[in-house]
This record gives structure tokens, C-alpha cells and sequence, in this order.
């Protein structure tokens, strides 16, 4: 199998997840998988993966003690998930990925410190990713007007 059937199968296990160990170990799988899989499929299914690992934050915080790796991972995903998309001003401006944003920073200041920085360093990869993004962007605007 792919990155990407093994990532869409973790994704539906998350969903059926019913308790606070299993979750944390999809997470942990999905988080190792993430890396291969295709940023088409990460933009094509944007909708139903941020409402899983939206989810999937909602249910840990429900736990009675949620396990700070699992969280890390989740927001891992949740960068991994916002850096495969376009960067075009259209797409940042739709409010799903606005709330996802949101919420990725709304974990900067919190109680635990690894926790805080999973949150950053996903915000900054994505910065640098995006950043990276334009640049090229830019160089090939450039390189065609002095043509």
C-alpha cells in the first residue's frame, strides 16, 4: 500500500476511535505517514481531514488526563494539513482554513510546554513553507519580465 491508502485508512480508524490509547496511536501512525503523502490528496480531501483532527483535539481534551504526545502529534498533522494547500490569497481566505489556523495558534500559550511547541513549530513551518513558496513564485515572475 501507499502513503496515502495507509493515510486515508488511519483517517477512518481515527474517526471509529473509541478511546484515548487508540486515538493517541493512530495519531502517532498518521503523523509518521503524513510525510509521504501526496499534497493533492491532502487538498482534495482538506474538508473531511480538518473535521478528523479538529475532532480528534476535541476528543483528547476530553480525556481525563490526554496524553501531551498525541497532542503534539494532532497538531503536527494539522500543519502538515495547512502547508499542502495553495498558497493563494483565495485559498486563506476561506473561513475553514482561517479556523484551523486558529486553532493551531490557540495552543501557543498553553499549561505545557511541549504542547506549545508543536503548536509553534507547525505555524513556523508552514510560514517557511509558504514563504519558500512565493519566493519561487516570485523568481519566476521576475525572470519572465526581464525576458
Amino acid at each position: 500500500p501507499t502513503a496515502n491508502e495507509y493515510f486515508v485508512a488511519l483517517m477512518t480508524a481515527i474517526v471509529a476511535a473509541d478511546d484515548g490509547a487508540t486515538l493517541a496511536d493512530l495519531l502517532y501512525l498518521s503523523d509518521r505517514v503524513v510525510g509521504g503523502v501526496a499534497p493533492a490528496l491532502l487538498r482534495n480531501a482538506f474538508d473531511k481531514v480538518a473535521a478528523t483532527l479538529q475532532g480528534s483535539l476535541e476528543a483528547l481534551q476530553e480525556v481525563e488526563r490526554p496524553p501531551t504526545s498525541a497532542i503534539c502529534r494532532c497538531l503536527s498533522l494539522v500543519g502538515a494539513l495547512l502547508r499542502a494547500q495553495e498558497a493563494t490569497a483565495a485559498r486563506w481566505q476561506k473561513p475553514k482554513m482561517l479556523a484551523l489556523l486558529h486553532l493551531l495558534t490557540s495552543y501557543f500559550d498553553d499549561a505545557r510546554p511541549k504542547v506549545r511547541k508543536a503548536a509553534q513549530l507547525a505555524v513556523t513551518k508552514l510560514l517557511q513553507h509558504h514563504h519558500a513558496l512565493a519566493a519561487k513564485a516570485g523568481d519566476g515572475v521576475t525572470t519572465a519580465l526581464t525576458r
